[in-house]
């Protein structure tokens, strides 16, 4: 290997104690773990997904939303509308105190 590739570490002379300490930064290698390491990471994961697998199980944030709103809460009216293809007629603009009985009916 050529020595630009090995990493040079930082010395803290302030600090002598951290001199015998090795940053994860400073290693180049690939980590080999051992059987019992692998086994734990395995189970750590396992519980991670049940923990995952559970909480969307039952959402009753999400649940609650659907339930009263039809889960409108993140949405606005006017996307709704421009998704369905509906136009705000200009008409709809004025003052509702000056709409006739038949623009109060649509």
């Amino acid at each position: 290997m050529p020595f630009e590739e090995y990493k040079v570490p930082t010395l803290d002379l302030e600090n002598p104690e951290n001199l015998f300490v090795i940053k994860d930064s400073e290693v180049t290698v690939t980590r080999i773990y051992t059987d019992e390491e692998l086994e734990e990471i395995e189970r750590n994961k396992k519980i991670l997904e049940e923990e995952e697998r559970k909480k969307n199980l039952d959402d009753y944030l999400k649940r609650g939303s659907l339930d009263m709103m039809n889960d409108t809460l993140d949405t606005r009216k006017g996307l709704k509308n421009k998704k369905k293809g509906l136009e705000r007629e200009e008409w709809m603009d004025g003052d509702p105190n000056d709409f006739t009985e038949e623009q109060k009916k649509l």
